[in-house]
């Protein structure tokens, strides 16, 4: 379970589950999309472009092994976020949910925040079927920009 919060924080610091609804979920927005159900990783990446180096893009989601994979995030109306461990563990010993930390969405839609980081991410997208966190950060020259997606299991 250590290695999946780890991860989660991972997700919002860096980076974080919706089901469809009887229309489809893609009219939904907001806190309306991001409550309606559970949310599953299926893409993350990070960009690091230092001047006078070409551009570093990594597949993180390749890297990850299938028990972290198939994790599942419920962002609650509560503002509390649950996670579940999905078919497969890392961890045998772990609960299948757990409590994840608590949630809070910019008025504008546009910044995701969870207690269980040190800071928000930019929303990229955000309706009935798709979760885009963004997150970039600066330092060196450098920067730093990381990309989770998620969507309906």
């Amino acid at each position: 379970m250590k290695k999946s919060l780890i991860a989660f924080a991972a997700i919002c610091c860096l980076f974080t589950a919706c089901k469809k609804s009887d229309s489809g979920g893609s009219s939904l927005s907001g806190t309306a999309a991001l409550t309606n159900g559970k949310w599953k990783l299926t893409a993350a990446t990070t960009s690091i472009t230092v001047p006078g180096i070409p551009t570093q893009n990594m597949d993180i989601y390749g890297s990850m092994q299938a028990c972290e994979k198939d994790n599942l995030l419920t962002f609650n109306a509560n503002n509390t976020v649950t996670m579940d461990e999905g078919a497969t563990k890392c961890d045998p010993s772990d609960p299948q949910t757990a409590d994840a930390g608590t949630w809070t969405l910019s008025a504008d839609n546009k910044t995701l925040t969870a207690t269980a980081t040190s800071g928000g991410s930019d929303v990229a997208t955000l309706d009935g079927n798709t979760l885009a966190l963004q997150t970039t950060t600066s330092a060196g020259g450098g920067t730093s920009t990381v990309k989770y997606t998620y969507s309906h299991p």
